[in-house]
This record gives C-alpha cells, sequence and structure tokens, in this order.
C-alpha cells in the first residue's frame, strides 16, 4: 500500500540587498484571473491571465515544479517562454501582461503538491500555488473570471466576472465543475461520483466526527469548514491500494488510486481511517499552528508530520476503526523505521528521511503518551497539544521543538525522557537505538527483541525492506521508490537506476521469500557480498532471477523489535496479520 502523507512545503528565499544608492522598486504585484470553458469532450479547459504591476523581462515562480511547467501549462503570448520555473522574454522586450492554458496534468510532483485533481464527471480541482510569483514582497492576487462551470473557492461559489478570492499566498485547490458538495456542520465535500457507496458514507459519518472530535480535545477550533475534494482514479487497477492526501489550509485533496478500494474489507477500512485522520489533523498542526522550525531550517518536520500519524492512530482506536491488534502493528512498525533511520546526524537534520519524519515522529509522541499517562492517568498525548496550541495561540501561532519540550516537561516531569528527545532531535542520533528502548523499557511497554528464531512475516518485511532500501538506493544512484504488496516489492523505477529499470515485483532474495525469510535474506545478501559476490532477485514473471551488483556499504542487520503491550492499555495476546505499507 503507498502512503503518501503531504503537509504544506514552507520555501524560504533570499534576495541580495540593493545599495543605497539604487532606485526603489515597488514590489511586484500579479493579479491572475482563472477562467474555464468547456470543450468539445465537456472537460473545463482552464485559462490564467496575468497582469503584473509593473513590465519585467523575467519572472520566477515561488513554487518549484521540478521543471515540469511546460507539461502543467502551454503559454498563449508571443515573445515569452518558460525557462523551468521562469517565464523570460525572448526578444529582449518587457512584458506586463499574458495568458496560458492550463492542462490537465495530475501527475504527483516530487515532494509537492498535485498540480490538478481529476474526477469521474471531467471536473477537476486546481492547486493555485504553481501560480504564485517570487520576489522580495511580491504578491499574487487571483480572481476568478467568466466560467461555463460552477467555481468553488474554500466550498463556496465564486462566480462572476473578477470577483475578488483570498486565497492564501502558499496555495488553495480551487474546484470547477457541477458536482455538488455535501455540506456539513464543521466541512464541506465534493465527491467523485464513481466512489464506491461505503467510502461515501464513511466520509460523510467521519469526517465531521473527527474534526468535532480535534476541535474539543485541541482545544481551538478552525477558522471555517474544511473543504475537501475526494477522488478515486485507476480503479481498474488489480491489487493496487494507493492512497494520497493534499493537505492545505482548511483544504484538502484526497486521492485512492487501484480496484481494491471497491470492498471494504478490513484493510481499506483501516487505511481510509489513517488517511482522513492524519490529514485532518494537519488543519492544526501545520496550518492553523506552525512549527517555527518550518522557516528557520532546523528540521520541524517530525513535529507535525510524527503528531499527525500518531493522533490518527489514537484517533482511529478511539472511534473503533482501528483494533488493539493493528494500533500494537503500526506503533511496532513505526518503532523500527525510527531505529532503522540514518543515525550519522540528529533528526532535525533529517527533513526528508521517512523514517526519521514519521517514524521518530510516532515514537517520541509514543514515548511521551506513556510519559503523561505514568505521571497522571487521566493525561494523554492530546492534553500535551492542547498545551503547545494554546501557547501558540499567544506566539502568532507557531510553536518550537523547545516548547514541545517545555510543555511535556511541565505535564510529565520525566526529566529522563525529555532529555533523551532534545538528545535524538538536536544532538545526535548515533545512540538513538540504545536510548529508545532503555526508554520503552522504563515506561513498561512489553516488547520482545526479533531475530530469526522468533521472527513473523511483519519483522520480516521490516528487515527485508531495509534491505531492498539499500539494494535501490545503490542501483539508481541514491534514488528509492517502491511499495510493498502482500508478499513481496513493486519497483517504481526512477532516472538513474542500473539494473532496476521495470516494474518489477520482487519475491525473495537470494532465494528466500519475502517477507517469511527476511532476517535470513538479509544475511545471505551480507555473506554474498563479504565474499564480494554478486546477488539474485526472484522476479514475478520471470524465469532467470535479477542479478545485482552489492551496494559500496551495505547496512547491518539491523535492530527489530515488536510491541506485545502498550502501558494504557490492558495486556492481551496478539495475533499478527500482514499489513502494506509505504516504503
Amino acid at each position: 500500500m503507498r502512503i503518501v502523507p503531504v503537509c504544506a512545503l514552507l520555501f524560504v528565499s533570499t534576495v541580495a540587498t540593493a545599495s543605497p544608492r539604487a532606485a526603489t522598486v515597488a514590489p511586484l504585484t500579479a493579479q491572475v484571473t482563472l477562467s474555464a470553458h468547456l470543450d468539445a469532450s465537456g472537460q473545463p479547459a482552464i485559462e490564467a491571465r496575468y497582469h503584473l504591476s509593473r513590465p519585467v523581462t523575467t519572472l520566477a515562480f515561488s513554487r518549484e515544479a521540478s521543471g515540469l511547467r511546460e507539461k502543467m501549462w502551454v503559454l498563449d503570448t508571443r515573445g515569452i517562454a518558460f525557462n523551468k520555473d521562469r517565464v523570460v522574454s525572448t526578444d529582449r522586450r518587457a512584458f506586463r501582461d499574458f495568458r496560458l492554458h492550463v492542462l490537465p496534468y495530475t501527475e504527483f510532483v516530487n515532494l509537492n503538491y498535485a498540480p490538478a485533481v481529476m474526477f469521474s464527471d471531467h471536473s477537476l480541482a486546481l492547486f493555485t500555488g504553481y501560480f504564485n510569483i517570487a520576489g522580495t514582497g511580491a504578491t499574487t492576487e487571483f480572481r476568478v473570471g467568466d466560467s461555463d462551470v460552477p467555481v468553488l473557492v474554500y466550498g463556496q461559489p465564486a462566480s462572476g466576472r473578477f470577483r475578488r478570492n483570498s486565497f492564501p499566498n502558499d496555495g488553495s485547490f480551487i474546484y470547477f465543475g457541477k458536482l455538488r458538495p455535501i455540506r456539513t456542520p464543521n466541512s464541506i465535500l465534493v465527491l467523485d461520483p464513481d466512489l464506491p457507496a461505503w467510502i461515501k458514507q464513511s466520509l460523510i459519518k467521519d469526517v465531521p466526527d473527527i474534526l468535532s472530535f480535534y476541535a474539543r480535545n485541541y482545544g481551538s477550533k478552525l477558522e471555517r469548514r474544511t473543504f475537501i475534494l475526494f477522488n478515486w482514479n485507476e480503479r481498474h487497477a488489480q491489487g493496487k491500494t494507493d492512497y494520497k492526501g493534499d493537505s492545505l489550509d482548511d483544504n484538502i485533496a484526497f486521492t485512492v488510486s487501484g480496484a481494491n478500494w471497491s470492498k471494504p474489507d478490513l484493510d481499506t477500512r483501516q487505511a481510509l481511517a489513517r488517511l482522513i485522520a492524519h490529514e485532518l489533523a494537519h488543519q492544526w498542526n501545520a496550518h492553523l499552528f506552525v512549527p517555527s522550525d518550518f522557516f528557520n531550517g532546523n528540521g520541524g518536520n517530525w513535529l507535525p508530520e510524527g503528531q499527525a500519524e500518531f493522533s490518527a492512530n489514537q484517533t482511529g482506536y478511539h472511534f473503533g476503526w482501528l483494533s488493539r491488534q493493528q494500533l500494537l502493528e503500526n506503533y511496532t512498525a513505526d518503532i523500527n523505521n525510527c531505529l532503522l533511520a540514518p543515525a550519522n546526524k540528529p533528526i532535525s537534520q533529517q527533513n526528508w528521511d521517512n523514517n526519521a519524519i514519521y517514524g521518530c515522529g510516532v515514537t517520541f509522541n509514543l514515548l511521551a503518551q506513556a510519559a503523561l499517562q505514568q505521571a497522571r492517568p487521566q493525561h494523554s498525548f492530546f492534553d500535551l497539544w492542547h498545551a503547545i496550541y494554546n501557547d501558540a495561540a499567544h506566539n502568532k501561532h507557531q510553536y518550537s521543538v523547545a516548547d514541545y519540550l517545555q510543555e511535556f516537561q511541565h505535564l510529565s516531569g520525566n526529566t529522563a525522557l525529555s532529555s533523551t528527545i532534545n538528545t535524538v532531535v538536536t544532538k545526535s542520533a548515533a545512540n538513538k537505538t540504545a536510548l529508545i528502548v532503555s526508554a520503552l523499557q522504563r515506561l513498561k511497554f512489553g516488547f520482545v527483541r526479533v531475530s530469526d528464531n522468533n521472527a513473523d512475516i511483519d519483522s520480516g518485511r521490516q528487515a527485508a525492506s531495509q534491505l531492498f532500501w539499500a539494494i535501490m538506493q545503490s542501483d539508481c544512484h541514491g534514488s528509492v521508490s517502491f511499495y510493498t504488496l502482500r508478499d513481496g516489492f513493486r519497483v517504481d523505477p526512477v532516472k538513474g537506476c542500473q539494473v532496476l529499470t521495470k516494474p518489477y515485483v520482487v519475491k525473495a532474495i537470494q532465494g528466500q521469500p519475502l517477507f517469511e525469510k527476511g532476517f535470513v535474506a538479509y544475511r545471505a545478501v551480507l555473506n554474498a557480498c563479504a565474499a564480494h559476490l554478486p546477488f539474485e532477485l526472484v522476479v514475478a514473471g520471470q524465469s532467470a532471477p535479477v542479478k545485482l551488483q552489492c551496494p559500496a556499504t551495505l547496512p547491518p542487520m539491523p535492530e527489530i523489535i515488536r510491541l506485545t503491550s502498550l502501558p494504557w492499555l490492558p495486556a492481551a495476546s496478539v495475533n499478527r496479520q500482514s499489513a502494506t505499507s509505504q516504503h
């Protein structure tokens, strides 16, 4: 299952200061008018007209799109052209007005938001963040022009020529289409008409419940109803259960992909519950309240992502969407991901490593929950974040790692754990595994260390995932992209791969099946590499194995644990059940 939680991506730009003698130039303003007209197929064709406050010969956009603007837009004005994330004059003449046509480009942009979300009735939602211009003091003002279809901004109609709309500079999803929104007291939903009935029913009921639950437990309400767009694509792709959430200020776009979503089995129900609860938590953490470390580059990513994921698990268990068994499995995976995170630098310097951001982020909150309830049984993770948000409300709605640790220390009195988190986050992760295992012991978590002798499928998957991560990273010059299926890894080829250039489904490594023998497979590769020999991948549908050379460095066999009980839940036997995840 592919898990792609996304939170706001914030950018800081630096601009050289002009000399005192230089003439003062007023900050640039761009007025962008968006309108949609139906094409021959009945699909909204969107046009954007730019009017700048003064002529320029080059115009930079504030949100990088990895050079994809040529695929997202078509310029319709002579004398200008795209140069990656800029529009430049091709004849040295300054320009002030230009027009572009927006293509329905729905591909995922790495570490960024989807440019557009397409629904089954051909209506679409457009992310406005890519239209914002860059520059010191630069502003982008959006308007909605005459359109053939209704336009929704934050779920509210926005029709009529040049009606002014207040979009945040970081972007919003604006909807062009005829789907009728479903309104609740705290949310507005636009749902793909082909969504399975069980997903529609779940969204209509669960979204309002979660928002009310968060508002009550976080002690603060959102400024307006949350506008949610939810679509389903690749609905005929068998065996696929992918999902993605793009969270913005009071606005979320969800996409689920694959045929598996058509049936409400245990896996899809739990996946949907976690997806919704995670992204809704970001409405508070990352939007209403923002980690200040986002702005100064000190690695605050683990704060909102770890909080949102832990919140999703606790909320799912509270409402009965996640079983005790699944809760243990989820937290087991998060702890092991944290143990597998790089130990060569503190977590604050690992802004783009999922194991650090999500795994360690959840682990710190998991340990904090146990410490809080150890100090006072009535206290929990939600009390900690209630206090953090309450203080942030008086500090420009921002909070820091120091604020997190201060509130935790005040509520729990646990100096040892506060020191552990501070060390791993801000100083060094070199002793991360020993510190976390020691904290688990002190806080009376039930757990066992996993080895060949007591490994199960989930533990084998963790070991094999770490192994395959190193393998693909070596073969693809540092890039890694694969999906964990029920019985193997599905490679998502990326640029630079030498051998893993096809969407292989890897079933075994060195003849050892994944995931029953994950530890054995790891040891077999270690032995082959020690002898300077290649190793083999067994690929589905291919008679001959795929051979690869050993990575220059292969991480040692990872430390893996299995949680058997949580301090605040009664002990019980756990029947292991396989689940899917992304790496």
